[in-house]
């Protein structure tokens, strides 16, 4: 390191724990910007490990210097270029700026890389993959304040273990709402055998489930229930965030009865509404499907109505209604074929609709 140039932006640490110290030390000696540490066996450990970590802190602190991690797997930029500063496998997928972006926080290094690759896999785009570890320095909150400065990332998710500093993580929350900016939330470390782990994991403190359950409601966090949840959440942001719907009214077309009955139980569950179409948008339907079909809502459209329409214009019927504020498709893969016949007018859908059109399929392809 004393042969670097002073002011480095970032040093990155690939060094064993009892080595980081004293690098530390000689990083604030040479004004080093930032400093990431990859090594584990910190404060999540105890007894010397807590000594060294407050000592790594009290440096940082001193020299304004930023410390990400201990014990972490680092960060992806997506912007700018793209920047893989992690020892994980990072797909790092540069940004356009032509779409909506996900930033991603984390502890767990693990986990905010399987949220990327989920968002990826999904073709969608991630500006920032962050893994904050036993967080010594730079903590979640900065990472958020700084994105949402920014202003290049559009919903965000959080994973989190506990809130160091409640006051700047209210102000960040109050922040992100201020902003329209969708913030997902995992809280984990809600039992005492999740707590246990908590602890062993980063050192962190669980805290208060219903404390955090009110903090979450007032400041207008989307929390989230497990990993699929935030990850649907996610998308559904990216994909529909310039059209809300107006309200709680939902709209379900399908060619399974049952499947749609199944999605009208999950929406009411879900405190959503399912009102019966309008008789215009009714009778506008009934003359598109068979007999034994319905157009009450969910719409069964059967598989006849479909191989003559196909889902997508039952949607953009279902649409129409005033008396819905979004809809679900729920489509069957069993022919991908026919999906991809549709796959434009899909497109043209979700482009022209005014209200979120989301499409669930219940087979596998």
């Amino acid at each position: 390191i004393d042969d670097l140039p002073d002011g480095v932006d970032v040093v990155v640490l690939c060094i064993p724990e009892r080595a980081v110290v004293e690098a530390v030390e000689t990083c604030a000696r040479k004004r080093m910007g930032n400093v990431m540490i990859f090594a584990a066996g910190f404060a999540e450990v105890g007894g010397a490990g807590i000594a060294a970590q407050l000592r790594i802190a009290e440096v940082a602190r001193a020299a304004a210097m930023g410390i990400v991690g201990p014990n972490c797997l680092g960060l992806t930029n997506s912007l700018d270029g793209g920047v893989p500063l992690t020892f994980g496998t990072a797909d790092v997928r540069r940004v356009t700026g032509e779409r909506r972006t996900l930033g991603i926080v984390a502890q767990s290094g693990a986990l905010a890389g399987i949220f990327r690759a989920s968002i990826q896999t999904r073709g969608l785009d991630v500006s920032y993959s962050i893994s904050s570890g036993n967080e010594a320095g730079l903590i979640r909150e900065d990472y958020l304040d700084y994105m949402l400065d920014e202003g290049k990332t559009d919903v965000f998710m959080l994973l989190l273990e506990d809130v160091k500093t409640p006051e700047k993580f209210k102000r960040v929350a109050e922040k992100a709402l201020r902003l329209g900016k969708p913030l997902i939330v995992g809280k984990i470390g809600q039992t005492a055998a999740g707590s246990r782990a908590v602890a062993s994991h980063t050192a962190a403190l669980a805290g208060s489930q219903a404390a955090y359950k009110a903090m979450f409601e007032h400041y207008g966090l989307i929390e989230g229930r497990d990993f699929d949840e935030m990850i649907d959440t996610a998308v559904g942001f990216l994909a529909c965030a310039d059209k809300m719907p107006a309200g709680k009214r939902a709209g379900i077309c399908t060619s399974s009865g049952g499947a749609g009955v199944w999605m009208a139980d999950a929406c009411v569950n879900a405190g959503l509404e399912v009102p019966e179409l309008d008789k215009a948008t009714r009778a506008e339907i009934d003359l598109q499907i068979p007999s034994y079909g319905t157009s009450q809502n969910p719409v069964d459209s059967t598989a006849q109505g479909v191989h003559k329409l196909g889902y997508a214009e039952f949607a953009r019927l279902v649409a129409k209604s005033p008396l819905i504020d979004g809809v679900m498709v729920v489509v069957t893969a069993r022919r991908e074929a026919f999906l991809e016949n549709d796959l434009q007018r899909m497109k043209d859908l979700a482009r022209d609709s005014e209200k979120p059109v989301f499409m669930l399929r219940y087979t596998l392809p």
